[in-house]
């Protein structure tokens, strides 16, 4: 959790050599990680566009199993990273599985 946090907290600075790190370190401890963890790392690598592709097949695999547990914030924010990034082995798996549990609350999103 303190790992997403890193990622998020510095998303904004292009290149840093944190992000690598934490990138690293993701990757190992990604199942560990809850629905929230998921998506602000994947936020945070996409908005310093650090192109981790390990890092967002890790996501992808983990978040499929967990969508019902995002928010519709969560799934937004972890849709909009995969869009920006474009990996599209990635972008193929998850946003489908996406759109089917965003239909489903489509109500949530305002």
């Amino acid at each position: 959790i303190k790992l997403a946090r890193a990622g998020s907290a510095i998303g904004g600075v292009r290149g840093h050599g944190l992000l690598f790190v934490v990138a690293r370190e993701a990757e190992d401890r990604i199942w560990t990680f809850r629905a929230r963890q998921l998506s602000g790392l994947a936020w945070a690598f996409a908005k310093a566009a650090a192109a981790q592709d390990a890092v967002f097949d890790s996501i992808a695999e983990v978040a499929v199993r967990q969508l019902p547990a995002f928010s519709s914030q969560g799934l937004a924010n972890l849709t909009w990273a995969f869009a920006t990034m474009g990996h599209e082995k990635s972008v193929q798996r998850l946003l489908p599985a996406v759109g089917d549990e965003a239909s489903g609350r489509i109500q949530d999103f305002r």
